[in-house]
């Protein structure tokens, strides 16, 4: 009976410190500056840009903000993306103008600027799924354009591949950037 009462008493100390250490964000592994790897991604429509370079900050929780600045030509395009993994629907406000996946498309960002975003994490933790849904002004009138971008870290977490597929490609296979870790 003593040593039962021991075992007991055992597991309750290490589940409340186990409860009690702080937790790592699950988007922790994402954090970092990266910048594109141009001769490793594929499919990528570079006709005028220079540069891309993606910052993830963590936030509170598994919640994280992607900062992507794309050089071009002509000009810096920047757009800031909130992601809640595994949470609900989050709307960013993304700058007017050309969107810099499209390279030289007639296709810009829509008058009320946002972009609802809907983010799933793999098992693992070192992927997840991005959905964009991004309102555009096209030639022709409006449309929306569904985008997935699955992020998914290098098992030494110094290189982020993010595949990007959307309901406007028809040709060609998915767009794959590939990232390399700056700090």
């Amino acid at each position: 009976m003593k040593q039962m009462i021991t075992c007991a008493w055992m597991f309750m100390v290490s589940a409340l410190l186990v409860v009690s250490l702080p937790r790592s964000s699950s988007a922790q592994g994402f954090a970092g500056t990266w910048n594109l790897d141009w001769a490793k991604s594929r499919n990528a429509d570079f006709f005028d840009q220079r540069s891309i370079v993606l910052k993830i900050m963590p936030q509170n929780g598994n919640k994280m903000t992607i900062e992507q600045s794309t050089t071009t030509e002509y000009a810096t395009v920047e757009g800031i993306t909130n992601v809640d993994l595994n949470g609900p629907e989050t709307t960013s406000k993304w700058a007017m103008g050309d969107l810099p996946y499209y390279g030289y498309e007639a296709v810009a960002i829509g008058h009320d600027q946002s972009v609802g975003t809907k983010a799933v994490q793999g098992d693992d933790k070192s992927s997840f799924e991005l959905t964009f849904t991004i309102p555009v002004v096209v030639s022709q009138g409006t449309c929306t354009v569904i985008m997935h971008s699955l992020y998914k870290l290098s098992p030494d977490g110094k290189t982020l591949t993010v595949t990007t597929t959307r309901n406007t490609r028809e040709n060609g296979g998915p767009v794959v950037y590939v990232f390399r870790k700056v700090d």
